[in-house]
């Protein structure tokens, strides 16, 4: 469902660009199975409450959420920690999973909610002056 050819809009709080590297949030859905080092999201440099938004043109059955970390190119010890995912419906944030110490480069996550429009997930950098990265976003249901 969070698949770029499936047409998603992706936002974010930021993302970190500079002249070598743009780390857009677009790469979240890009579905590439083994991505090189720069085709991730990052947030952006003094960012204190990064988030990312996959919205759906229309509604879904969610069932479960995967997040590729950071430690699945790079160290694991960039992969973040702490970081909520909740999710969107037409009246605003529905049920919600609280992560509270992940140690997965890959981390899945069940979350069962119906007829939504979207996930967001809300990051706590694992230390204030850190970058969070994501390479991939997974959204599963029907």
């Amino acid at each position: 469902m969070a698949a770029m050819e499936y047409g998603p809009t992706v936002r974010a709080s930021s993302y970190y660009a500079d002249w070598g590297a743009h780390h857009h949030p677009l790469f979240l859905v890009d579905g590439k199975p083994q991505p090189a080092m720069v085709e991730k999201w990052a947030s952006g440099a003094g960012d204190p409450h990064p988030w990312v938004e996959v919205l759906w043109r229309e509604p879904h059955d969610l069932e479960r959420v995967v997040l590729h970390h950071a430690g699945v190119v790079e160290s694991s010890a960039l992969t973040v920690r702490r970081y909520t995912i909740a999710c969107l419906t037409a009246q605003g944030r529905g049920p919600s999973v609280d992560v509270e110490d992940n140690q997965d480069s890959v981390a899945t996550h069940a979350l069962v909610c119906s007829r939504v429009r979207g996930v967001r997930v809300t990051f706590e950098p694992n230390d204030k002056n850190d970058l969070v990265r994501v390479y991939e976003l997974e959204a599963w249901g029907q």
